[in-house]
């Protein structure tokens, strides 16, 4: 039963290393010639891999859309992916599986949830003691790597940023999404953070398209 998983942080731990499990399970299933190469065939991946827990069955498109992002904002993707934001359901309050939605907001989400891609961060293993710690650390490996200032003023952000903007919009006001990159980038406190968000105002923002290519990236601390 659901009961197993006894606080929030044990419940999102379970689901996560649970999630980025079932990917890598479903891809060893898979004939190398075959993985999947765009948004789409990843989609549909995840919508066709699937495990029994505690007598009900979750396929990793639903973990990680409707369980993990239970109490977060709708995924946004442009087309041709547009079918991913409509499948988003929530679970109704009379539907057995809601006690396993993930009721708290984790503006870092997005960031432990991982595919064997070159746009993916890091594949962890959390442990519910560490579990916050554990995904800003692979938020700010994967920002470092992919945050970018141009010597012509444009800032350069991986596209997953613009798919999970209102993750990050805690007051509604767009500048919410630099001082969360400010952040995650900062290892001291306000003085860096200052000179980064300043450096980042009136700067043109320009996303970078999302890879899909295969890579497998690992921490192995």
């Amino acid at each position: 039963e659901e009961h197993f998983l006894k606080t929030n942080e044990e419940k999102l731990c379970f689901f996560i290393n649970l999630l980025n499990f079932l990917v890598l399970y479903g891809l060893c299933k898979r004939n190398v010639r075959a993985l999947p190469s765009t948004q789409l065939e990843w989609t549909n991946f995840l919508k066709s891999v699937s495990i029994r827990v505690a007598g009900f069955t979750f396929t990793a498109f639903e973990i990680k859309y409707t369980v993990l992002r239970a109490s977060m904002p709708d995924h946004k993707m442009p087309n041709p992916y547009l079918d991913v934001t409509l499948l988003c359901s929530k679970y109704m309050e009379t539907d057995e599986k809601a006690p396993f939605a993930y009721d708290k907001k984790e503006a870092y989400i997005s960031f432990a949830m991982y595919l064997p891609v070159v746009s993916s961060s890091p594949l962890r293993i959390y442990r519910p003691e560490t579990v916050t710690t554990q995904m800003k650390a692979n938020a700010t490996e994967y920002l470092q790597k992919t945050v970018k200032l141009k010597k012509n003023n444009v800032l350069i952000l991986p596209e997953c940023l613009e798919w999970y903007r209102d993750d990050f919009l805690r007051g509604g006001d767009e500048n919410d999404l630099m001082l969360f990159v400010a952040n995650c980038l900062s290892k001291s406190s306000s003085p860096e953070l200052t000179v980064f968000f300043r450096a980042c105002r009136g700067k043109e923002i320009r996303y970078e398209k999302f890879d899909c290519d295969f890579k497998y990236d690992c921490v192995t601390k």
